[in-house]
């Protein structure tokens, strides 16, 4: 377990190097939610998502977060929305593959 306290594209960049062949397990978006989306992607991408990766986002009704929202709910095949409370959501990642070309 590891706290990155770096901005996001820092964190994604240097993400390779701490999660070996594995992928991520557990992602926590707790920064700009108009970020979220740009960062799901991002580590799709880099292949850095284990195939049963849990991203927990906060302040998942605040601007931002629904473009993050429709990109999953868009996806069936590749996630689903799990729980939700105060704010708080659980996505589910079904598939650790590249992300589908995103309009």
């Amino acid at each position: 377990f590891q706290v990155l306290t770096c901005s996001s594209a820092e964190a994604i960049s240097s993400s390779p190097s701490h999660t070996g062949n594995d992928g991520l397990d557990l992602v926590l978006m707790d920064h700009d939610p108009e970020l979220y989306l740009q960062d799901l992607l991002a580590l799709q991408r880099g292949n850095l998502l284990s195939t049963s990766c849990v991203v927990l986002i906060n302040r998942a009704l605040t601007p931002g977060a629904p473009d993050l929202l429709e990109y999953v709910t868009a996806r069936p095949q590749s996630f689903s929305v799990g729980r939700q409370l105060h704010g708080l959501m659980e996505i589910r990642c079904h598939t650790g593959m590249s992300p589908q070309t995103h309009n």
